[in-house]
């Protein structure tokens, strides 16, 4: 019989469920899930082989669930898993944006950016989840999670009303009043609806701010431009920055 290979163990700290986890790092039946996701390019294969690499890499699986995770720890997550399993510098492309004032021509190199994945930073960790329409009355958010990370890329404030009434309704936790706070499991789509129809639009934007305020991975990186010589800062947010 063939020894087992030993392999290192890591702890990260998740702030969406207020618990430290320890994982190892993936293995190459884990990265050959990630190149056929990769392969497939296109966003649900990619949040599914996210999903499952996670999953597979908890050390004690039984006491954890991927699900539970809010996006940002999500992509915190696999961030670090990716730099423990295959290297904390990750190769990049940047396409030079400035514009020579004088021919009015954007310079357009293509110029390689590298990425230690370490220095990444999760950035609005102290976003509020409560939301106030009134002195008394609001709604208490929970972060989006997995199941909502497509759908969340897919949300135009300015567009389909019904859909993005439908995503905030999911990520409700709870309604209150001065008087007492309905739970989520209360309060029927139906009657979500009308209320958030006989909102106002600056109670309604009040919504698109909490959602454009959610923590997310964030990364500067300054470069300069070996063509034109221009100083760029680069900046890096969310996971498909990082690994497009």
């Amino acid at each position: 019989m063939l020894p087992k290979i030993e392999h290192p163990i890591h702890e990260i700290e998740l702030s969406s469920i207020k618990k430290k986890v320890k994982f190892r790092p993936f293995l190459v039946k884990e990265e050959k899930i990630l190149l056929m996701a990769l392969e497939a390019n296109d966003e649900t294969s990619m949040i599914n082989a996210i999903r499952q690499i996670i999953q597979n890499c908890v050390i004690e699986p039984k006491k954890f669930n991927v699900d539970d995770l809010a996006v940002y720890d999500l992509e915190y997550f696999f961030i670090r898993l990716r730099a423990h399993s295959m290297g904390e510098i990750i190769e990049t492309k940047y396409t030079c944006q400035h514009v020579n004032p004088e021919t009015e021509q954007k310079c357009g190199n293509l110029m390689d950016v590298q990425v230690n994945l370490f220095d990444v930073k999760l950035k609005n960790l102290e976003c509020n989840p409560i939301i106030k329409f009134t002195d008394t009355v609001g709604v208490r958010m929970k972060y989006p999670n997995i199941n909502s990370l497509q759908q969340m890329s897919e949300i135009n404030f300015s567009e389909s009303v019904k859909n993005v009434i439908d995503f905030i309704y999911d990520c409700v936790d709870c309604a209150f009043d001065e008087n007492q706070s309905y739970p989520k499991e209360e309060i029927s789509k139906e009657e979500f609806v009308e209320f958030v129809e006989n909102m106002s639009k600056t109670d309604f934007d009040k919504f698109e701010t909490y959602f454009t305020s959610l923590p997310k991975l964030t990364h500067t990186i300054e470069k300069s431009c070996g063509r034109c010589g221009f100083e760029h800062k680069i900046v890096l947010e969310g996971i498909g920055d990082f690994f497009d």
